[in-house]
């Protein structure tokens, strides 16, 4: 591997400066092996066509040093990486390292991946920043109670890369409603029985609480750019909530065909969980 970019290099040299056969032919074996494990939401597509680009627009608007924005788009690269289609990595059975979350395994591989480029102290940032997008661990009420104490995590978004990286990893609206629609029925092939949404209209509900949770990413991150673009990342995320009121309605053009896939992909996932 070419060591321009190594640790020991003085030169701070940004994505689009590296060479083909570092960067890209680390990020081409990284994304087939993504690809590789067949989950609906965490993959290939998700990576490579939401993640990474919006970790890359986003480190423009924040105006991140060459450096910064390196480590960030490797974090953005390695973020899902052998995950396991399972929000909670520790309850599948069968893998290795079962005492990791998909965070921290993704975290210790990217370090692996990261070590010729970058020193001891950049790894651990990617590795922070991986660790950052962990959702719904922090909170001890909201995680299954037999399994609590085991599954919770206390990662949250500190540093400024940290936070850019969690509100790239939910960023599917800025490509519009029906990118964000996409991605809450491809989450329900890696749901558990519990939380698949009895209905459609749960899941319309289940899809407007958590533009809540984006505005919240927003706002973390809403320091590190321009107040225009924090407008903008708004008024995307507005129009999305004001296109799914519209959904809501039974008689809307759009209604049938979106409960017509989201039931598809509920009977799918309950059938792969043997409960139908």
């Amino acid at each position: 591997m070419d060591t321009e970019f190594g640790k020991h290099s003085e030169v701070n040299l940004s994505k689009a400066e590296l060479p083909l056969t570092t960067f890209e032919i680390v990020k081409e074996r990284a994304l087939r092996e993504i690809a590789m494990l067949g989950n609906s939401y965490h993959n290939r597509f998700h990576t490579e066509e939401r993640v990474i680009p919006a970790c890359e627009d986003y480190a423009r608007e924040a105006r991140l040093s060459p450096r910064d924005s390196a480590k960030l788009t490797f974090g953005a690269l390695y973020h899902d990486f052998g995950h396991t289609g399972h929000t909670y990595r520790q309850l599948v059975a069968g893998i290795d390292e079962l005492h990791l979350s998909n965070e921290e395994f993704a975290g210790m591989q990217a370090v692996s991946a990261a070590a010729p480029w970058f020193s001891e102290q950049e790894c651990e940032e990617i590795r922070s920043i991986i660790h950052a997008s962990s959702h719904n661990q922090n909170h001890l009420g909201e995680l299954p109670p037999e399994h609590a104490a085991m599954l919770y995590r206390a990662y949250k978004p500190e540093t400024n890369l940290e936070k850019i990286l969690v509100l790239a990893d939910v960023s599917s609206f800025r490509w519009g409603t029906e990118s964000y629609l996409r991605d809450g029925i491809n989450l329900i092939g890696e749901s558990s029985y519990e939380s698949i949404p009895r209905d459609f209209p749960a899941f319309l509900e289940q899809a407007m609480k958590f533009l809540t949770c984006i505005q919240a990413r927003i706002d973390g991150a809403a320091p590190l750019f321009s107040p225009s673009f924090v407008t903008k990342l708004s008024d995307e995320l507005r129009h999305v909530r004001k296109d799914l009121v519209a959904l809501s309605h039974p008689e809307g053009p759009l209604y049938s065909r979106w409960k017509s896939e989201f039931e598809h992909a509920q009977t799918s996932q309950r059938q792969k969980l043997g409960l139908v």
